[in-house]
């Protein structure tokens, strides 16, 4: 099945396979540098569904930098390419202390010269260095400035939340898991907005988030736990922003709210949004174990 996959077009450094019993699906985990492929076997209905991502070049960039899902011969190649960094930089710095003492001696020259009333060659190349200096100087603070400018955020948007866990009658209760992020219209996260939760071994159930989030993005996942919640009406924040603390550009957007018990069911609400900077307020139906979702952009 990996191997049919991949001969599809499924581009991969390494593959893992997962199967869940009651369920009866297979799940084949595919990953790469700056994204990932997930392939997902329906035994009972005979059917697979195939999901990719990749999340950009940036990103393909930064995994690339930290050898991230790249194979044994790119680590060795960032291993054998920081040894010679080291070495350049040991040689730099052994140039630059013979430079420095070389220029003592041809200050000292200079000032002889002065005070025989003759202006040499060390004093016009100092001169000349020193006018470069001040170019170079004003020329980086242009591009500075010019870079703030080009790349000054958005007007963040307000958000607000508001979703129901229901109380719901059994003989043994579990508080859900419970995760509430912003997807792009290419299918990417851009932002997580929350994630309750109790067990990370549990968290592959909110099966959407996890395919999205969580098994790329760990470190996000961590920062953004908190504690799961009782039944009731709980409000969420939002300030427009994404991951990054970038503000969004306008464009049109997704809520997901997902949620997953234990001995429960499982529930995935959604609203298609975009960000013009029009106020309005938008609702999603009620699911098993998610209420009516209420979503207000001031």
């Amino acid at each position: 099945m990996a191997s049919w996959l991949q001969q599809q077009g499924v581009k991969a450094v390494s593959w893992q396979p997962r199967f869940e019993d009651d369920e009866q699906t297979l799940e084949l985990s595919f990953k790469r540098p700056a994204g990932y492929a997930v392939a997902l076997v329906d035994f009972s209905s005979a059917e697979i569904e195939l999901e990719q991502q990749f999340s950009g070049y940036l990103a393909l960039a930064n995994d690339l930098h930290k050898g991230r899902d790249a194979g044994l011969l790119w680590k060795w190649l960032i291993d054998i390419t920081a040894i010679a960094c080291l070495l350049f930089a040991i040689t730099g710095f052994y140039l630059l202390f013979k430079n420095a003492l070389e220029k003592v001696s041809w200050q000292r020259v200079s000032r002889d010269r002065r005070h025989d009333g003759d202006i040499g060659l060390p004093d016009i190349a100092a001169l000349n260095t020193y006018v470069g200096r001040i170019t170079l100087k004003r020329i980086s603070i242009s591009l500075v400035s010019a870079a703030l400018f080009a790349f000054s955020p958005l007007q963040a948007t307000e958000a607000e939340i508001t979703l129901q866990i229901p109380e719901i009658e059994t003989a043994q209760y579990y508080r859900p898991y419970v995760a509430v992020w912003v997807e792009n219209a290419e299918q990417q996260s851009v932002k997580l907005i929350a994630l309750w939760r109790k067990e990370p071994d549990w968290l592959k159930d909110i099966r959407r988030f996890w395919r999205k989030i969580g098994r790329s993005e760990p470190e996000l996942v961590d920062a953004m736990t908190g504690a799961t919640r009782t039944p009731g009406k709980h409000r969420l924040t939002w300030d427009g922003k994404d991951d990054q603390g970038n503000a969004l550009a306008a464009g049109s957007y997704t809520l997901y709210v997902e949620a997953s018990r234990e001995q429960g069911g499982r529930s995935l609400q959604k609203i298609d949004f975009k960000l013009d900077g029009t106020p309005y307020q938008l609702t999603a139906a009620a699911a098993e174990e998610l209420g009516e979702l209420l979503f207000i952009i001031k």
